[in-house]
Formats: C-alpha cells, structure tokens, sequence
C-alpha cells in the first residue's frame, strides 16, 4: 500500500476537517477468492481474507473479460445507510446480476442492480423485489412470500418474474408465471436461462411431503412436471440441452440425475462423497460439475483438498485440482473456478491467485486479480507508537509496531514484529498485552517487546501504564493476578491502577464505581437511572476524569473525580457503540438515524459540541493529538476499510501524564545481587525529550542525588540509584523523597501527575543490611 500522503476532504458543518491524512501502510496479501458467475463475455469474482472474514463491510468485487487482470467494482455495495451488504445473484452475457438489501421490519425488500462486467457501468432496476433467487439476463425470478410481517398460513408461494417497466415510474413489472397453491411451499430452488425456469417446491397436501421439480417455459407458460419425490432437492442446473438436479439420496450420499431437454430417459449418478457440494450444480457442453471441498488436515494447512467432478450420464471424471477452489460456472466446453492459489506460512509470498479453466485434464490460470490490502484486525496507538494486528492467519497473528512523528504531516519509521497473537491486543506506551496464539484466557505481558509475565483471564485486555485489567481482572506487569472487580461488569475501563465498572441492579438501574486496585479503596462515583430496555451504562476514566453514559446513550456525564464537578452532553444516540477518555478529548461512537458515526470533543474548553468523524471508524485509537482509526466512507462502501492516521481537530497542548510508577519501596545496596540498586520504571502518557529524577531528604529541602534519563515511547526504564549522593559518597539509609519532572518531546508542557497535580513524587527507603 502506498505511503504517499493524502489531502484531507472539506468536511460538512460539524465534521472534522483534518489537515492530513496518512494511510497507515500494511501488507498485500493473496486472499481467498470465490467464483459469482461467467459466461463468454467474462467472470465476476469475490475476494475475503485468508481467514475467511470480510474485507470491510463487504467482500469486494472484481469482474472483467479473461485474459488480463480482473477491475475492482466499488459500485457494488450498500447505496443507502439502511441498506446491508449486498447480494451477487449471477452472471448472464455481460451482466453480473446483485441486490442490496433494504433493512426493513416485517419485510424483505431488495434493490435489483445490473453491473456490466466489462465497463462496470452499474444500472439499478426502477423498483424492489421481494428476494430473486434467478436471473437470466431479461428478468429476475422469486417464489418467497412478500412479507414476513403476515403469520406462516398466511404466506403465499407464486412463481413470479420481475421485468423493467416501459418507464421507471412503473417499477418492475411482475408476471406471475405459477399461481400460489395453498400447501405448496416455494423457496427451495430456482434456475434460469433465456427460455425456461426450472423450480423446486414443497407439497405439503401430501403425506410424507414430496419435493416437485416443473419447468416453465416462458414464451407460452406452459409448465412441465419433470420429477416428484420425497428425496429432498438439493441443487438445480440447466444447460442448453439438460435439465438436472441433485437429490438427497435416502441410504446416505447424494444422487445427480439428468434429463434431456428434447426428451428421453432421465439418467442418474450416485455421489457417495459426503463433502459434494452438489447445491451448487454448473451445467454446459462439458457435462454437469461439482466441486468436492475435503475438510482441512490440520498436519497440512492450505494442502490440497479440492477435486472437481465432472458428470456425464451414468459415469463420471474426478480431477484433483492443486489449490483450493470456490465458485464454478459452466462455459462452453470447460469449467471455470476461482483459487487464492498458494497460501503458505507466510500469505503475503502466496502465487497463482486467480481465476482457472478447468477440465477433466487441464487446470489452467486465464486471469489474476490482485493481492489484498488487508486492513489490520487490532489497531492501537499509544505514546507515539502504533501497533496493528495482521489478518494474515486466524490462529497466531502477528503484532507489528511502528513510530510516529509528532510532526506537522506524521510519518511512519520502519516496521518490526514485536509478538505473536491469537487476535486481541492493549498498548500503553512500552507495555501491551496479547492473547498467546492456540491457548484460549491466556495473556502474554511485553514491554518493549520483551515477556514481562502471563496472565489467565476471559475478556477483552485493556493496557494502562504497569497495569492489564480483562474479565474484570488486574494484573500487575510480573502476571500476579492483583485485583478482582466486586461485581461482574460488562463495562469497565482503567488508567493506572484506577478502575471504573458499572453494577447494573435487578431493577434496571447502575451505580458507576471508581476502585484504586493497588491501595484497595472503593469510590462511588455516580447512580444512573434505569432505561431503554435494561441498557448498561458505558464507563470510561482517564487522569482525573471519569466518565459514563445513560443507559439508554442518550447522555453523557463527566466527572472531575478530584473536585467533584459534573458536565454533560446530549448525544441523540439510539445506541452508543463506543465511550473512551483521552489527554483532553472524550470520544464515543453511536448510531443516529442509521449511521453508525465517531464524534470527539474537547474538554478543556467549556463547548459542548462535539465534532463528527468523517465515515464510520471501525476500529479508533486517539493518542495525544492523533487519531488512528480504520476507516470506512461512503458512497462506496464496497471499498475495503482503509487504516489511516489524522490529526484530532483540535489542537490544545497536553502536557504528559504520568500514568503509573513501577518501584520496590526500599532497596539494600549490600552487593548480594538482591535490590542493590532502586531502579524504578514510570509509564508516561507521551514521549518526553528527558526527565530528570531528584532524590532529596525526608523533608525535600536538600537534593542528595539527581538522575537523567530518556522516554523516547513514554518509558522511562534507564535509571538506577546504588544510594550514593552526587558526589560518590554513600548516604545514610532511612526515608527518602523523590521527585519526577520533564518536558514532552514536542513542547506541550512539562510532566504532571496522574491526577493532574503539578508535583510527581514518592518515596523510597534505603536499608543497609
């Protein structure tokens, strides 16, 4: 992916208008493809990660003539916020054939489109559908009840084609090609071509109840009973000169039976392979193909473990195909599949992606389609740094991290590999917590990079300074297991040792608690009344700030934990999605008429307007002045979600915050390789350009001893003290203050404490023993 820098767009009123926008580079990866449709004209393919997840709201679409590489076509996806990803139907001559689907209660409303696979000029049909389950280049075919608002006795089963009206404000033409009959359930199957519908229904006026197959001509309307059985109708297909379909067979496996269309005897072949994906039946010259998807041997991941075969009469070919395949259409003399070719260890060195000509002795590749930009599964960026999770396998991920300028346009430094994970992840600063691939509640803790401790626990990790909080649970940086919240949460949050969780009562109503993990206080913070169905209020704290919703997301309340003071916010939420506190900034996301959108507001002026992200942020993190966030924006939602860095749109100075200290409270400088030296650790909320450490006496009028060190990360883990003063004299043991300050590396202010105060310090005992 490019790193090339991207202008900002005009924001609307109340939108962010970022200065820039930095694409967060990430690796192309051949992903797995699936085979929508073909014909002569050419092929239309979909693409999803090697996990077998999306690749954003949708799964992205390419199409194009064989021979060369296949176009991207974003014109297929969602038109409308109440539109749901769409669905590809089939390809007829040069037309790929799908629908969005409208979210409506009570109903199934579709949206019909016809893109052209070569141009990719995308033509929506003038009116809805109720489902269409077959086109054929002229109409769109349903047999499903119109509305799922009428009780199941109520629900009638016509055979009806949909066609353009003369103009658009006719809508679609609906012809009804087979009335309803009461006890004939549709649904179960329909197949098209220019001249006749093969369909499959369920006669329930008979007992046991039997699948019927009829084909309608369309020209005349004549309809030909061509089977009834009780075995149960698994796959259509029609073919210029057959009619076929696959049956359930009784004893086990599955039966493909074939009828001329001129007439004849119906011929039959027994599939005993379990694995037969006979509902998806491709039908042409070369005979009826099937694809046979063997399950996966775990000692062989991505090994072959797909074969085609090709039917003709009573016999049939087998054909093992080197790569997996998905998606089969029946082109002339020939098949055509769709393969992500080979997936490795390693995906991103994967070849041979494309789409193949398959025959009984042939596998070969007729056109590519590139690798995917995958957007990365976890993204978080804290003190500087960004970390992000390749979707590159599903059992062990890997963790990679990079720094960011504080610059005027950010840039990125090089890329490295700091862990292993099986999915989730949580950084603050240097420290950060991973799932431990292929072990399920198991946590790794790093700083730097490097194993700290391992904790057990269920729940989604979150990292603030020395501490990890999941499930509820607090661990310290060593893995000791430190703290358990009071009550089971399903919203709680922490800065430092400080957790905020909510206790949601029988009643509906929720008390905000604040418990300080290492003095063992407890804090109520705030009561919320009950609302909206039993909602849980969503909670978050930072510093001096603890914040919470209503439980219905309509409001949002902060705190000063320190003096008491309360603020709010309407937000004109049905539904929050998201509620987070930074330096300076209160972040939430919820759905508004529809759209789900990211809103950020800045505290320290007395505004009460939030600003609204541009698009939908799927996965956000805001550190200091930057937010990085994958981001999806319309109209074309079909593009895959794009991970991107931008500036917040506002720009106060935040000074550092000290986020959490790591120190023994004594030390013995005795040379028994046990604590002969204090070296503390402090978690910082930004990079600091270096800080400086004063050990003073008891009552902090005389310094004995100063100490530099750096925080290029918000770390400070370089400095050590063997209890001499400045002068190489050893002090006398007893009680001694110390004392944190600095500036942050890009000028916004020296260090304060995590409360807010201006003065950071403690205490430490030096013992000679």
């Amino acid at each position: 992916m490019a790193t090339a820098l991207v202008a900002g767009v005009a924001a609307a009123p109340g939108q962010a208008a970022s200065s820039y926008t930095v694409p967060i580079s990430l690796h192309p990866v051949a992903a797995d493809l699936h085979l929508v449709g073909a014909s002569e004209a050419g092929v239309a393919v979909q693409q999803a990660d090697p996990t077998g997840q999306p690749l954003g709201q949708n799964r992205p679409v390419f199409t194009g003539a064989l021979g060369g590489e296949l176009e991207h076509r974003p014109q297929v996806g969602p038109s409308t916020s109440n539109s749901a990803a769409p669905t590809l139907l089939a390809v007829s001559g040069t037309q790929l054939a799908w629908y969005e689907n409208l979210q409506r209660a009570g109903s199934q409303p579709k949206v019909p489109h016809r893109l052209n696979i070569l141009t990719g000029q995308d033509v929506v049909e003038a009116g809805q559908i109720t489902r269409p389950d077959a086109f054929n280049g002229e109409g769109w075919f349903s047999d499903l009840p119109g509305s799922y608002a009428n009780v199941p006795s109520q629900w009638r089963y016509p055979l009806v084609r949909h066609r353009a009206g003369t103009d658009t404000g006719q809508g679609m033409q609906a012809d009804v090609l087979m009335p309803h009959v009461p006890g004939v359930l549709g649904g179960y199957g329909l197949a098209a071509d220019r001249t006749s519908v093969l369909r499959t229904t369920l006669d329930n006026r008979v007992q046991p109840a039997t699948h019927v197959l009829d084909l309608v001509v369309l020209k005349t309307g004549a309809v030909t009973r061509i089977a009834e059985s009780p075995d149960e109708v698994l796959g259509l297909g029609l073919s210029e000169g057959w009619i076929v379909w696959a049956t359930k067979a009784a004893g086990g496996g599955y039966e493909i039976h074939q009828k001329p269309r001129a007439g004849g005897a119906v011929t039959h072949y027994a599939e005993l392979d379990p694995n037969a994906d006979v509902a998806h039946l491709a039908v042409g010259a070369a005979g009826v193909g099937y694809l046979i998807n063997h399950p996966d041997d775990p000692a062989r991941p991505r090994a072959t473990s797909t074969t085609l075969a090709i039917v003709n009469g009573p016999a049939a070919k087998y054909k093992a195909l080197p790569y997996d395949a998905s998606g089969l259409a029946a082109v002339g003399n020939h098949f055509l599949t769709a393969s992500s070719g080979t997936l490795g260890p390693d995906p991103r060195a994967s070849v041979d992606a494309g789409v193949y000509r398959v025959t009984a002795d042939e596998f070969t590749r007729v056109a590519t389609v590139p690798q995917a930009d995958l957007p990365p599964a976890q993204l978080s960026l804290s003190a500087g740094q960004v970390r992000y999770v390749e979707r590159s396998s599903l059992a062990s991920r890997p963790v990679y991290q990079r720094r960011v300028s504080s610059d005027r346009r950010a840039t990125f430094s090089a890329e490295t590999s700091i862990a292993q994970t099986s999915g989730a992840i949580a950084f603050s600063g240097a420290r950060g917590v991973v799932g431990v691939p292929g072990h399920n509640g198991r946590w790794q803790l790093i700083d730097r990079g490097k194993e700290t401790g391992d904790a057990e626990a269920f729940g989604q990790p979150n990292q603030s300074g020395a501490y990890t909080l999941i499930g509820g649970k607090a661990f310290r940086p060593d893995g000791k297991h430190m703290y358990t919240q009071p009550v089971p949460s399903t919203a709680d949050d922490l800065f430092g040792p400080n957790v905020v969780y909510v206790e949601t009562k029988a009643d509906g109503s929720s008390t905000v608690w604040l418990d300080d993990a290492e003095k063992k206080t407890h804090k109520e913070v705030a009561k919320v009344a009950a609302g909206c169905d039993g909602g849980t209020p969503l909670v978050t704290v930072w510093g001096e700030l603890g914040a919470w919703s209503s439980s219905c997301g309509d409001q949002i309340h902060w705190k000063n934990l320190n003096t008491g003071q309360v603020r709010q916010v309407p937000t004109q939420a049905r539904e929050l999605a998201r509620l987070s506190l930074s330096e300076g900034t209160l972040t939430w996301s919820d759905s508004y008429t529809g759209f789900i959108g990211t809103r950020v507001m800045d505290l320290t002026t007395g505004n009460n307007a939030p600003v609204v992200l541009d698009g939908r942020s799927a996965l956000l993190s805001i550190d200091d002045h930057q937010i990085a966030r994958l981001a999806e924006r319309p109209p074309s939602w079909s593009v895959m979600p794009r991970a991107e860095l931008s500036p917040l749109p506002f720009q106060p100075k935040y000074r550092p915050r000290l986020i959490s200290t790591v120190t023994p409270l004594g030390f013995s400088p005795n040379d028994n390789g046990d604590g002969d030296a204090w070296r503390p650790q402090f978690d910082i909320s930004k990079p600091m350009r270096s800080v400086t450490l004063k050990i003073q006496d008891q009552a902090g009028k005389k310094t004995v001893a100063q100490l530099e060190g750096t925080a290029p990360d918000g770390s400070v883990r370089d400095l050590w003290w063997s209890g001499l003063s400045s002068k190489g004299a050893q002090l006398p043991e007893g009680y001694y203050r110390w004392t944190l300050s600095g500036r942050s590396a890009d000028g916004d202010g020296t260090l304060v404490a995590g409360d807010g105060s201006s003065i950071v310090e403690g205490v430490i005992e030096l013992i000679h023993r």
